[in-house]
């Protein structure tokens, strides 16, 4: 094992030595595949934000998030928001389970209609990475929205469907509109072959 770490990294070095790699290109993955790391290079893999190579999916998400502070994005955030559609890159729609009003208010609580279903909560917005907006509800939410299919479920793949948080990556917000950019995975079938697809909701202001 310390022999094969002591290959990568002098291959590593090498490609770094004689020019050919920039270090910041680089990409070391360590999988079941691959238990001893594989070299990749950020430039050889696919940045097509419909089909993102999943190694490029966080430097791409932080490249979207709003560039706005902290304090504006709040100001801004504060009222009643109502979707309007959820769309991939290209402009073609796509179904999303999201919520379809969003309400924020001063003293950071949230209220959230999903299909017709009200939740409640507080709101933060994290001042390391000014466009992730966390949603804290004051009840556990669950995947799966009709409560008649979970009386049938287990009780133990109920709780693991069930989440307290969710949050939410803010591409764009202003005065009109919110924009909340999302990264789903396809393909998932197929780990070797799986990629993410970008997906924007829009939220006008109704107040």
């Amino acid at each position: 094992m310390k022999d094969k770490l002591l290959i990568l990294l002098f291959t590593i070095f090498s490609s770094i030595c004689s020019g050919q790699t920039n270090p910041e290109d680089i990409i070391i993955v360590y999988d079941s595949l691959n238990p001893t790391g594989k070299i990749l290079l950020k430039s050889e893999l696919t940045s097509n934000l419909d089909s993102l190579s999943t190694y490029l999916v966080d430097d791409k998400m932080n490249e979207l998030l709003t560039k706005k502070d902290t304090l504006i994005i709040k100001k801004l955030l504060i009222g009643n928001w109502r979707l309007q559609d959820t769309k991939r890159l290209n402009g073609k729609s796509f179904n999303l389970q999201i919520a379809e009003q969003f309400t924020f208010n001063e003293n950071q609580n949230f209220v959230q209609i999903l299909e017709e279903k009200k939740s409640q909560g507080k709101w933060f917005v994290n001042h390391k990475t000014n466009g992730n907006l966390t949603l804290k509800y004051n009840e556990r939410q669950f995947s799966i929205t009709n409560e008649e299919l979970l009386k049938y479920l287990p009780e133990e793949q109920v709780k693991a469907m069930s989440f307290d948080s969710n949050m939410l990556s803010i591409m764009e917000i202003n005065e009109e509109q919110l924009v909340f950019a999302t990264f789903l995975p396809e393909n998932v079938q197929d780990l070797d072959n799986m990629f993410y697809r970008l997906v924007l909701t829009t939220y006008v202001k109704t107040d």
